[in-house]
């Protein structure tokens, strides 16, 4: 899932703001990052949308892009 939540937040443009975003609350906020809804409001707080998220999320490219990392 940390791989889809880096290639999400590539795709969006907003890479260098949600690294740091997803940095705090992994590690300092010590959230596992697992849960969708979860991800989604680290994204809110950074203005983009639930039909942005869900459809550069669900895209089969960034779902390839996020299996090739975890092989």
């Amino acid at each position: 899932m940390h791989a889809r939540i880096y290639y999400t937040a590539e795709s969006l443009g907003n890479l260098d703001v949600m690294h740091t975003e997803v940095y705090k609350a992994i590690h300092l906020d010590r959230k596992m990052l697992m849960d969708e809804d979860e991800i989604f409001k680290l994204f809110e707080k950074n203005g983009v949308s639930k039909e942005q998220f869900q459809a550069v999320l669900d895209h089969s490219q960034l779902k390839a892009k996020s299996i090739v990392h975890n092989a």
